[in-house]
């Protein structure tokens, strides 16, 4: 029994490790800072993983409270963990390119992530919704663009199209000309280059609906 506690208190420091690696990476929104949701969500698995303990003390008489403890948070944070998860995307692009990315939601089982001449991509519905961390970006000679990289704002890393469930959407960022450039200035005509027969719509027999674009901040 020594040994099974001891496993449950290295596996549960292990978690609880990537859960605070995640935490950084969450982004903001509206009116609030990443930090604020951090903080939020690590109320909310604190008072979580209580509750479940105190509960627990009635379906594991016999063990003891760091048993306990150990067993609800690897259960808790093995699941907020998951909720939590993004995909850190590897996009090509073409050599030289600037400009606006777009990664399209698209209705293939996969993510078409080598981005052409018109800065256009197509991703899963699972990698759409899933995405928020910063994706590593090289062009088809395999530079690393890190440094030209430029976030939706300061809260968010991408910009996401929003509109109804027959509006075409995409993820984007931009890509600088060059380091001088801080803060995104390209708008591209991504819609009129995209392929519809790859585009995401909840009624195909539908056309489109015009995108609600995101301004430019």
């Amino acid at each position: 029994m020594k040994t099974i506690k001891k496993t449950l208190l290295v596996i549960s420091f292990f978690l609880l490790i990537i859960f605070i690696y995640q935490l950084t990476l969450i982004p903001g929104g509206f009116f609030f800072s990443s930090l604020f949701y951090s903080i939020i969500i690590s109320i909310l698995i604190s008072l979580c993983i209580t509750i479940l303990t105190f509960i627990a003390k009635f379906l594991f008489k016999k063990q003891d409270f760091l048993f306990r403890l150990s067993l609800i948070t690897i259960i808790v944070l093995s699941i907020t963990i998951y909720k939590l998860y993004s995909p850190t995307l590897k996009i090509i692009v073409p050599k030289n390119y600037s400009g606006e990315v777009n990664l399209v939601l698209s209705n293939l089982d996969y993510n078409e992530l080598n981005i052409d001449k018109n800065g256009i991509g197509y991703i899963t519905k699972w990698t759409f919704e899933k995405t928020y961390t910063k994706p590593n970006v090289y062009d088809t000679d395999g530079n690393d663009l890190s440094s030209l990289l430029l976030s939706y704002d300061n809260n968010k890393f991408w910009g996401k199209s929003i509109g109804s469930e027959n509006t075409i959407k995409s993820l984007s960022f931009e890509i600088a000309k060059d380091t001088s450039q801080k803060s995104r200035t390209h708008i591209s005509n991504w819609l009129e280059n995209i392929d519809l027969n790859k585009v995401y719509l909840k009624d195909p027999t539908k056309k489109p609906e015009n995108i609600i674009d995101l301004e430019i901040k």
